[in-house]
């Protein structure tokens, strides 16, 4: 029996060596256990006792009458293995928002310090079994994605490839994710405007569903009802996320009502930017017609968020930091990988209120 220990041992070396290679990519299925048996002159138990080693370092994995397929923990940062940065198409085109510039900017920051490759891949209508195929061949040890697709999602599963989600959140998935706080964020902008004096309040948000919207409306709606407020169906302004031109025709029929709001909750960039554009084209102004909350980054405060309202007009806004949604992405796979089997985590950035006159950046360094 020591020496089948000892066999075994040698053994799962040898095919160590082979996985970390690369010579058996990510995904693909090792020979038989009667192949690798007779191939190199072994028993069939001295070659089932290796691959237990090799599966309890999570290198390969066991499938059912297929045999043992190589994961992805085999791909090393050290060996040439890639950080991918899987990123959605928006309007046939990449990054032409600040936001995804700004993210794609401290991910290569964090790549760099790190010594981590960064492999970006755009989506640009490409089938998840692309996509999938590009990362496989290009040795990926980790993605960071923007869009929870499910499809692609169970081709990372399938890989053993560590996943995070960054500005979304999946609830049928069990994966990581990190987003802005919306919750909190909805909490206190609509705590402040109770607090301002304001009980006639709108809303203008996304028309479409998902877990982050569901969560600022929720926390916002929540804070109202406990000061015994509610916003009358009304004011409640449902419009494309990405469709500028909707949004800002919806923005005109709320401030243009002869009963408009005395206060409005615009929690997305986008919105915000609609209702002041507005503002704008109608002849208000916020702070003297009407109170708002707007949403932005810290990193856009000052050179977008600011100067949309014209000086000395800009309303609060909740804000949160870009880099340490990068940050904590990037910690998320570094944990991922080290133990692939530890509990999914959802992470959320924090959030404040920021006034103009009071703002300053986080302290933090989000390169920590």
């Amino acid at each position: 029996m020591a020496g089948s220990g000892r066999n075994s041992s040698h053994f799962a070396s040898a095919m160590r060596k082979r996985i970390l290679s690369g010579s058996i990519p990510m995904g693909e299925f090792l020979p038989s256990v009667r192949h690798l048996s007779e191939e190199h002159g072994i028993s069939r138990e001295t070659v089932r006792r290796a691959m237990k080693l090799l599966e309890e370092e999570s290198l390969i994995e066991s499938v059912p009458r297929r045999g043992y397929r190589v994961l992805a923990r085999a791909n090393d940062p050290d060996k040439g293995g890639l950080l991918a940065y899987v990123a959605r198409t928006m309007d046939g085109r990449e990054f032409t928002d600040d936001f995804h510039q700004v993210l794609l900017v401290e991910f290569e920051r964090l790549a760099a310090k790190w010594d981590w490759p960064l492999l970006v891949i755009l989506t640009m209508g490409r089938s998840a079994e692309e996509i999938a195929e590009h990362i496989r061949s290009a040795r990926v040890f980790g993605v960071i994605l923007d869009e929870p697709d499910g499809d692609l999602l169970e081709r990372f599963r399938r890989f053993g490839l560590p996943a995070v989600l960054i500005d979304a959140r999946e609830a049928a998935v069990p994966i990581d994710s990190v987003v802005q706080d919306g919750f909190i964020g909805g909490v206190l902008a609509a705590r402040h405007l109770v607090e301002s004096g304001h009980r006639r309040i709108g809303w203008i948000g996304p028309e479409e569903r998902g877990l982050q919207i569901l969560e600022r409306w929720a926390g916002a709606v929540g804070a109202l009802e406990e000061a015994g407020v509610e916003i009358p169906p009304e004011l409640r302004v449902h419009t494309p996320l990405y469709d500028a031109d909707v949004a800002l025709a919806r923005a005109r029929d709320i401030l243009g009502r002869p009963d408009r709001p005395t206060a409005v909750l615009a929690l997305w960039q986008s919105m915000t930017r609609a209702v002041a554009r507005a503002a704008r084209e109608i002849g208000l102004v916020p702070g003297r017609d009407f109170d708002m909350v707007g949403w932005s980054p810290e990193e856009h405060y000052r050179s977008a968020y600011l100067p949309e309202f014209g000086e000395g007009c800009a309303p609060p806004a909740i804000t949160w930091s870009i880099a340490r949604m990068a940050s904590a992405a990037m910690t998320c796979l570094k944990v991922r990988r080290s133990d692939p089997r530890a509990q999914t985590m959802h992470i959320r950035i924090p959030v404040r209120l920021a006034v103009p006159a009071d703002f300053a950046p986080s302290a933090a360094d989000p390169g920590k």
